[in-house]
Parts: structure tokens; C-alpha cells; sequence
């Protein structure tokens, strides 16, 4: 098992955006924010040090009621061309503390959920293997599972902080099948890849089927805060069940 990689890394190339004032931001390839495109990990030299990689999984086969996500990816990375590095209230230049590049996408053929899944394992172990860790840009709810899988394949069990409207634990064979927009915390835990007890989900709300679904996550080891226990206990207790919880993840 792997430590967590830590950022700053500055051998090798500087993989940032192009100078905005240089070039116009309509202007080139697009890519997430402008980074340098490397779509293969094995193209880095061995000095060449990334903090992140950019990753696009456009994948919705695995959707429930409205797809479409697979568009998402570039329609990402083309609206993350209006965004700039620097923030005034904060005084942080993302590319003074971490370096990254756009990997492109997970190539994906639908229908085969199952088969892009494998896919996106190995192309997200690639990146953590050599210290990178993927951002990935989905696509439906589905490829979370290719992330904790890959993940844990080489740091080991992890810790989970997911912030969404749904738990995403309905047992796999819900809807029919092992992978789709409802299991993938479900597969995380029964799988190993990740440990419930270093896992919470805040931000749960919404209609239900039946009475007992948010079960499906207390029963598997999950902490939860709903939406309404969030409204109540605020930002900075939150913050710290999450510490609490998770710990070093």
C-alpha cells in the first residue's frame, strides 16, 4: 500500500496552462482550463512530475431516468476555459502550489458499462501508480465505482467524503445490473475498496420510493448528514464530523 501523494512537485516540465495573456482563450485545443494534453501516462519522462490529471469518462449507460452525461467531459472543459488560476480572497494561484495536464478521456464504447469500467481502472491506476491523482469528469453517477476501485488497487482501502443528493447505495442488482448510477458506495463497501467507517455523505435529500432507503448506507457502515442536518448544524460542524470521521482517509 502507497502513501497519499503530497503536492508541489516541480521536476521535470511545468505542466500548466498557457498564458492567457499570450494566447486568446477560444483559441487551441480544448482542454480542461488549457492544460498541456497527454493522453498517454507512459509519454511522461521519468523526471516529469504531475500532481493531477485531468480524466473525461463520458459514460451515462449506466444512468436510470436521463442521459446525456456522456456530453459532459468537453462540454467541461469548455466552459472551464473563462476560468483563471488565481483567487484574491484566498491569495492562491493554483499553479504555484500544484502542477497537472489533461490525460483525455476514458475510451469508453456503449453500451458496455461493464467493459468501460475495466477501462477506466486501468487507465486511473496508471495515474496513481506514478503519484497523479485523477480528477474525473463524468458522465453518470456509475463511474465513481472505477475511481474507488482504482484507488484502493494502489493506496488500499479508502476513506470517502461524498457530497450528493443520493446515497448511492442501493444493492447491485438494483435496476437490473452490477454497475449503474445507484451502487457505486455499495460496490465501495462490499467490494473493500473503500472503509465505511471513514466514509460519510452530506448533503442527502429528497423524495423517496419507500420509508428505510437511507438504510441502504447506515446498514452498510456509512455515516450520513442530510441536507436538513446540514441546514441545522451549519458549515463548520460539518467540517469537523467530516475530520472526525474520515481522519487521515
Amino acid at each position: 500500500m502507497r502513501d497519499f501523494p503530497q503536492g508541489g512537485k516541480t521536476m521535470g516540465k511545468l505542466f500548466r496552462p498557457k498564458d492567457k495573456l499570450s494566447q486568446a482563450r477560444y483559441v487551441g485545443i480544448n482542454t480542461f482550463m488549457k492544460l498541456p494534453l497527454v493522453e498517454n501516462v507512459e509519454d511522461l519522462e521519468n523526471d516529469d512530475k504531475a500532481d493531477f490529471a485531468i480524466v473525461g469518462y463520458p459514460e451515462d449507460g449506466g444512468c436510470s431516468f436521463r442521459p446525456g452525461q456522456r456530453f459532459a467531459p468537453n462540454y467541461i472543459r469548455r466552459f472551464s476555459e473563462q476560468m483563471r488560476p488565481y483567487n484574491e480572497p484566498l491569495d492562491v494561484n493554483i499553479y504555484e502550489e500544484l502542477q497537472g495536464f489533461d490525460n483525455g478521456d476514458i475510451n469508453v464504447a456503449f453500451p458496455y458499462s461493464e467493459h468501460n469500467f475495466n477501462l477506466a481502472v486501468e487507465k486511473l491506476t496508471a495515474l496513481a501508480e506514478r503519484g497523479i491523482i485523477p480528477i474525473t469528469l463524468g458522465g453518470d453517477h456509475m463511474i465513481t465505482a472505477a475511481s474507488l476501485k482504482a484507488m484502493s488497487d494502489v493506496y488500499g482501502k479508502i476513506g470517502l467524503i461524498h457530497f450528493d443528493s443520493h446515497t448511492d447505495t442501493w444493492p447491485s442488482d438494483a435496476y437490473g445490473g452490477t454497475y449503474n448510477n445507484g451502487t457505486s458506495l455499495y460496490k465501495g463497501v462490499t467490494e473493500g475498496w473503500i472503509d465505511p467507517e471513514r466514509t460519510i455523505s452530506i448533503g442527502i435529500k429528497g423524495t423517496l420510493f419507500q420509508r428505510g432507503e437511507w438504510n441502504h448506507s447506515t446498514d452498510l457502515g456509512i455515516k450520513l448528514i442530510t441536507m436538513s442536518e446540514f441546514e441545522k448544524i451549519g458549515v463548520e460542524e460539518t467540517v469537523r464530523q467530516i475530520k472526525e470521521r474520515v481522519g487521515d482517509g
